[in-house]
């Protein structure tokens, strides 16, 4: 049927081995699991339908106790005894409002009569009414006459219970009369109380317990007489229900037969009251459901079972075919076909083979991975990765990645002395990584030049003390495992992976300073800068982000006037030589990142620019403002080009339109998307592609450069200049302001009128 030869001594083995795997489950399940399952559900339900009983059981044990505390109460209230609740009219009165502290103790007491025997009349929480014509008149009782009432009133010296009966008030309604002596337990009463208790309150906590289970619940005095049930039962089948119960027993479970029907009854005895609680369900409809899964249960194993061999015929015949084709793939690898044996033992022939060629492969990868490690961190070095998470994605085939916030550059330099006695840049790496502290993660390579090595350290904070510790340590193990005495320089700290080329440049200045610290120092550039006054606080970060704006928004006047200005700064103000190297880093890089975030062609134009290396070797300020010049008109024309394939016109609408309501309070993407007639998302994603930066950036810039004017020039204070440019409180605008320039606004005012 399937151009297969089923003469084949493998297809017969599947074929075997396929039906005995799925006959071992159903012979488990039908003379195991299936008969255990079964007698588990019934035992389910008498466990608990017994848990239920004795839920019922304890509630209404404490209900009922609680009248006994109340008929305590009453006899220990001076308020209540006989002269005192019966003396004159107030009294009267005052009784009755004592009785309504003790009918509200008790949710089941509908209501309560209290009578001194001898007397005429019956005290309740809201009244008081003739004893003899009580139930004649307020309470009839179908089966209790009023001579009878009375005498029992006037004579019970123990509890008594009377069972649910009906009761003729405005309308018929189910009581149970529940009378107590008082006092409670004495042998000489004065009087009695009387709760009254609806059937209704009784059946409501079974219901609670039971909820709707679709059978009988029934509550039985210590004589075996029923109090009352959850739904009526018949008299003759009450009798065979007591006939057949063991009533000696405290609890249990038994299949009962009443009135031609099985039912499951389940019982349990109170041992403060004696009552005994029983549960009748139809046994017909605990066992339907089982009896319904019985049945699903055989023709579902019956039909598994055809279906199973049909499908286990069709599938090994299936199966067998790319087992035949992986056996002629298994020879056309193995170069040399096995002729013995059959078809898996010849792929597992092939499979070893190629195994072999994969461990070969895994170790030349191995091989590899310093090299790959060092052209990834040379690659970090030059600024050629402007998102750590790509550097991280190319670094997991060497297995290092970057995932600290902090990330410094350090230069370990040796003298020519030291190169001489034969150093080993390798071994001295694999020896300093191993050294680093849970709390710094590092990594390092050779440098071209002889001497030095590099290392990209990893922190969580910026702490100078976590990096300057671990290097003295670093610095002790050279010593004394190999008698190298190491200079080392460390950058500043940044948290953008594309700046991390300038804090390279740092480092090298730091260890120029050698030659006036001395040899064998920990030199941190940030004590270059402190030590000669340099201030860069003329260089903020937010002047390389305007400059950023201007080129996107295509601005070639205000990237000239700039860029000249910045070339001037670098002849005129005397600036260090490593200053004027880390601005054309950053001028590079804001290139760079542009052209990353507008998806241009990244690699022709960092072929044009020198990177952080050949930065490194450039020796005058001359050199330098000569690169910022070339970089100025390559910038200019990379304006030209997007001015003559962009929508201009309209970006400028849009950033006149900014530029007139920035200010005010009401200002927001929305109102700004209705003004235009376009959706917000669209205008955002819009400016966002037009203008390089998010419209909320762009406002930011706008409102902070506006500030800065304002502290510069103005003599307004915080308030006047939050309301001025549309911010919505001075704390955030302190904080914004922080966060963009570096300073506060105070602080700012300060360095520009000094």
């Amino acid at each position: 049927m399937l151009g297969i030869k089923l003469n084949y001594k493998l297809f017969y083995q599947y074929m075997i081995s396929y039906i005995v795997v799925l006959l071992l489950p159903i012979i488990i399940i039908g003379l195991t699991v299936y008969s255990y399952f079964i007698q588990l559900l019934r035992d389910e339900v008498i466990r608990g339908n017994l848990n239920l009983l004795a839920q019922v059981k304890d509630t209404i044990d404490v209900k009922m106790n609680e009248f006994g505390n109340i008929a305590y109460h009453i006899a220990s209230n001076p308020n209540l005894t006989p002269y005192a609740a019966t003396k004159n009219a107030y009294s009267e009165m005052n009784a009755i409002l004592e009785l309504r502290n003790y009918s509200s103790a008790n949710h089941l007491i509908h209501d309560m009569l209290l009578y001194y025997r001898g007397g005429e009349k019956l005290y309740s929480p809201y009244s008081a009414y003739d004893a003899l014509t009580y139930t004649d008149k307020i309470f009839r009782y179908e089966a209790w006459k009023a001579e009878d009432f009375y005498k029992t009133i006037e004579t019970i010296d123990k509890p008594l219970l009377r069972s649910a009966e009906t009761v003729a008030m405005n309308s018929p309604e189910r009581f149970i009369t529940y009378l107590l002596p008082i006092p409670y337990r004495d042998v000489k009463p004065y009087g009695t109380a009387v709760f009254l208790i609806k059937e209704d309150a009784f059946r409501d906590m079974i219901k609670k317990s039971f909820g709707d289970y679709g059978g009988n619940t029934i509550i039985l005095n210590g004589e075996g007489k029923l109090i009352t049930s959850l739904s009526n039962i018949e008299e003759s089948q009450l009798n065979e229900l007591l006939l057949a119960m063991p009533m000696e027993r405290q609890n249990g479970s038994q299949t009962v037969r009443l009135s031609r029907n099985d039912y499951i009854v389940s019982y349990i005895k109170s041992e403060s009251l004696g009552w005994s609680y029983v549960s009748l369900v139809d046994k017909n409809k605990v066992m339907n459901s089982i009896q319904l899964a019985k049945q699903r249960t055989l023709f579902g194993l019956l039909f598994v079972l055809i279906v199973g061999s049909i499908v286990i015929y069709y599938v090994t015949s299936l199966n067998y075919k790319p087992i035949k084709r992986l056996k002629t793939l298994a020879d056309r690898t193995l170069k040399q076909p096995q002729r013995n044996g059959n078809e898996l033992e010849s792929i597992q022939s092939a499979f070893r083979y190629i195994s072999d060629n994969n461990d070969e492969l895994i170790r030349k990868i191995s091989s590899s991975k310093p090299a790959l490690k060092n052209y990834l961190l040379l690659n970090l070095l030059k600024g050629d990765f402007q998102d750590v998470e790509e550097f991280n994605r190319r670094g997991e085939a060497a297995d290092f990645r970057l995932t600290k916030r902090q990330l410094w550059v350090a230069i370990v330099y040796f003298s020519k002395k030291e190169q001489e006695s034969g150093m080993h840049g390798d071994l001295i790496i694999k020896e300093v990584e191993g050294l680093l502290p849970e709390q710094i993660e590092g990594y390092g390579k050779e440098n071209v030049e002889e001497g030095t090595l590099t290392f990209i350290f990893g922190t969580d904070e910026d702490s100078e003390q976590v990096i300057k510790t671990y290097l003295l340590r670093v610095q002790e193990h050279m010593l004394s495992e190999h008698g190298l005495q190491a200079t080392v320089g460390v950058g500043n700290p940044y948290r953008n992976v594309g700046e991390i080329g300038k804090s390279y440049i740092e480092a090298c200045s730091a260890i120029d300073y050698r030659l006036i610290k001395g040899h064998g120092q920990i030199i941190f550039f940030s004590e270059i800068t402190l030590r000669s006054g340099t201030r860069d606080s003329w260089y903020p970060k937010s002047e390389w982000e305007r400059l950023k704006l201007y080129i996107v928004r295509g601005n070639t006047e205000e990237v000239e006037f700039y860029l000249n200005q910045l070339i001037a700064t670098m002849k005129g103000e005397q600036i260090p030589l490593y200053m004027a190297k880390c601005m054309c880093y950053d001028l590079i890089n804001v290139i760079f990142a542009i052209m990353y975030e507008l998806n241009l062609d990244l690699k022709n134009q960092q072929k044009s620019y020198p990177d952080v290396m050949t930065l490194t070797e450039f020796e005058t300020v001359d050199e330098l403002a000569e690169l910022v010049r070339t970089i100025s008109i390559d910038i200019c024309g990379m304006i030209r080009d997007r001015k003559e394939s962009g929508n201009v016109q309209l970006q400028d609408r849009m950033i006149a339109y900014i530029h007139e309501f920035y200010g005010s309070y009401h200002f927001s993407v929305q109102m700004m998307a209705d003004d235009f007639q376009m959706s917000a998302s669209y205008l955002s994603r819009y400016f966002k592609d037009q203008a390089g930066q998010t419209l909320t950036q762009y406002v930011n810039s706008v409102r902070m450069d506006k500030a800065k004017r304002l502290l510069r020039e103005g003599n307004e204070n915080l308030n006047e200049i939050v309301t001025q440019i549309g911010y919505g409180s001075v704390p955030g605008f302190i904080r914004k302001f922080k966060e963009t320039e570096g300073l506060t606004p105070g602080e700012y005012r300060s360095l520009h009128r000094q």
